[in-house]
């Protein structure tokens, strides 16, 4: 059989082929709803992608606090390296140190040191400070130099992970305290 023969006989075949007029209106009517079909997915994207740009734009005003608040939030249950009950002796356990670790100013009542350790804020060194309260709930408190890298930071508190961290400066230092919620 040749090619044109072939499409000949396709042709007569389906030419003799129509759909009824019930089925063909029912066609008509699903084109005809099609555009406002594709008009609620429009919407339902649009809608998607402010939901988006909301959440994108809430971490992006959290900026720098949020990221030191994840770090925090990841170290609080870290065990203690250096065990001490006195500041003053903490800096002298901690020499690798390039600030003078001090008790802050603005730390709430009632905390007591139980201990630290060496750790690491944004890649710069950095004390992490073990202190409990009355309750015997465990607090953190992170000292780090002030620099360059926390330009941006403003004095405030950031909820993670069943904490509240709240952060502040004092005498060229970094503070973060990570208290249970």
């Amino acid at each position: 059989m040749s090619q044109s023969n072939l499409d000949d006989q396709l042709r007569e075949h389906y030419a003799g082929k129509q759909l009824d007029a019930v089925r063909l209106r029912a066609l008509d009517a699903q084109l005809a709803c099609a555009p406002r079909r594709w008009a609620a997915w429009g919407w339902a994207a649009a809608a998607a992608a402010a939901c988006v740009l909301v959440f994108w734009g809430l971490s992006a005003r959290e900026g720098l606090a949020g990221a030191l608040a994840d770090e925090i939030a990841r170290n609080h249950d870290e065990d203690l390296t250096i065990e001490c009950r006195r500041y003053s002796r903490l800096l002298e356990r901690m020499p690798r140190l390039d600030f003078d670790l001090r008790e802050p100013r603005d730390l709430p009542q009632g905390l007591q040191l139980v201990g630290a350790r060496y750790c690491s804020l944004q890649g710069r060194i950095a004390a992490q400070i073990k202190l409990v309260d009355e309750q015997g709930r465990r607090h953190t408190l992170y000292e780090v130099r002030d620099g360059e890298r926390f330009r941006g930071l403003e004095e405030c508190s950031v909820p993670r992970e069943g904490l509240r961290i709240r952060f502040w400066r004092e005498d060229g230092l970094v503070l973060g305290l990570a208290s249970p919620d």
